[in-house]
């Protein structure tokens, strides 16, 4: 009888909690071609886990953005996402694959705004399989792979709410909150300059929101640093990659010289 009437509870609290509104991110600063390149490390340990390279080209009206990282052990993380901006921006397609031993079993999905449809594919280590495709009603405001994007776009003092959509391997739409940030110092070259560190709190929706922390399922925190200024810039990421993986943080780094690096090695 007792957990009958958690059962009752948790369906009356979920009715009455009030869902979010999400709406599209405006677009403040205009995208083009772009390239970086980035390095994963552990929170704990420093070490480095992982190197990643972003490519962004402009594709007429649309941009597809691709981050890629490369593992130490072998592990490939490659996210891949169209999107448009006119007026707004608008994801139009989306694709995730991650394989290797980094990762808990390997992933591959794929959504499409026109035709609303999805695809994802799971394989264990023990080499079960799963895999789930159907239509799907892709939000306006659908935030795959543009978090930082999204981010760098937000004005000043303000707030938006998105979503992003996880797939175990079935599609699970979650809240995400973008903002307010928190003015934090950091060094560039040596010169102090204010940056802004927005923590990320994804949300499941309905009832599984309020479940998710009973049942240790509930959705990693994500923290953003976003360089201020008239021209925002993304500067570090940390948090996990995967659900209840370890912490990761991605910062930006630049080139190596090979000779120089000969020179000053012991």
């Amino acid at each position: 009888m007792s957990s009958r009437l958690l059962a009752l509870a948790l369906i009356v609290t979920a009715a009455i909690v009030p869902a979010v509104t999400a709406a599209p991110v405006a677009v403040r600063l205009t995208e083009a071609d772009a390239r970086g390149f980035l390095i994963v490390r552990d929170t704990g340990s420093g070490k480095v886990v992982a190197k990643g390279e972003f490519i962004q080209v402009a594709r007429g009206d649309t941009l597809e953005s691709r981050l890629t990282f490369r593992f130490v052990d072998g592990s490939l993380s490659d996210e891949t996402v169209v999107f448009s901006q006119r007026s707004v921006f608008r994801l139009l397609s989306y694709r995730l694959i991650q394989r290797g031993s980094s990762f808990p079993e390997s992933l591959e999905v794929s959504v499409t705004r026109d035709p609303p449809f999805y695809s994802a594919r799971t394989r264990s280590r023990e080499g079960k399989e799963a895999s789930r495709q159907g239509a799907l009603d892709v939000p306006a405001e659908l935030a795959n792979g543009m978090l930082g994007l999204f981010l760098r776009n937000l004005p000043p003092g303000r707030s938006e709410s998105v979503q992003i959509v996880a797939f175990t391997p079935e599609p699970r739409f979650l809240d995400v909150l973008l903002g307010p940030a928190t003015e934090v110092p950091v060094l560039t070259g040596g010169i102090q300059r204010p940056a802004n560190l927005f923590v990320l709190k994804p949300k499941l929706r309905g009832i599984a929101r309020l479940v998710a922390p009973l049942i240790g399922k509930e959705p990693p925190t994500l923290r953003y640093w976003i360089l201020g200024g008239d021209v925002p810039a993304f500067l570090r990421f940390e948090g996990p990659m995967f659900m209840n993986g370890p912490p990761w943080r991605v910062d930006l780094t630049g080139p190596g010289w090979p000779g120089e690096a000969a020179a000053h090695a012991p």
